[in-house]
C-alpha cells in the first residue's frame, strides 16, 4: 500500500514564539522600485521604508501570459506585521507570510508559502527571495525561487 505525504499546513496568520509588535516608525523615508528578469518573465518590487523599517510593499511578476500582483501596507486590516527575535520584519496575512530583512546595503524580501491562487489566478505558492541592493542611483534586485513553480524553475520560453 503507498501511503501519500501531506504537505504541512501552515497557519499564516498564527502567532510565532519570540514575535513582538513593530516599534514606532522614526527616520528618513526611501522609496525602491525595482525588476529582475525580461519582458516575458520578470519580477518587480516596490516599496517604502522609514529609518529602515518597510511600511509597504507591492510585488508583481509576469510569467507571459500571466501575471501577479500583490501589495500590503503596514497596520491594513487583514495583516500582522511583527519584529522577530533577531530584528527582522515578519508581515503576516491569510494567504503566507513574508519576512523582511533590513541589511546595511540592502532590504530581502522572503515569501513563505504564500498561495498564488488570490493574487494570481493560479495553484501552488511562492516561496524564495527577492533582494533589492542600495546603490546610488538605481538599486540592483535579484530573485531566487520566486518565479519558480512550486519548487521548480519555469521552463526555457
Amino acid at each position: 500500500m503507498v501511503e501519500r505525504s501531506r504537505a504541512a499546513i501552515i497557519n499564516p496568520m498564527a502567532d510565532v514564539p519570540g514575535e513582538k509588535p513593530l516599534p514606532a516608525l522614526q527616520g528618513a523615508v526611501e522609496r525602491y522600485d525595482c525588476m529582475t528578469g525580461d519582458e516575458d518573465l520578470h519580477a518587480r518590487i516596490a516599496f517604502e521604508a522609514r529609518g529602515g523599517q518597510v511600511t509597504y510593499f507591492a510585488y508583481y511578476s509576469k510569467w507571459k501570459p500571466r501575471t501577479c500582483a500583490l501589495d500590503f501596507e503596514r497596520n491594513a486590516a487583514g495583516t500582522k506585521w511583527r519584529l522577530t527575535a533577531d530584528g527582522a520584519t515578519r508581515v503576516h496575512t491569510p494567504q503566507g507570510r513574508f519576512l523582511i530583512r533590513t541589511q546595511a546595503d540592502a532590504y530581502v524580501f522572503e515569501f513563505e508559502h504564500v498561495r498564488r491562487q488570490r493574487f494570481c489566478r493560479m495553484s501552488g505558492e511562492i516561496n524564495g527571495a527577492m533582494t533589492v541592493k542600495r546603490r546610488a542611483g538605481a538599486p540592483e534586485c535579484s530573485a531566487v525561487g520566486i518565479l519558480d513553480l512550486n519548487g521548480k524553475p519555469r521552463p526555457a520560453h
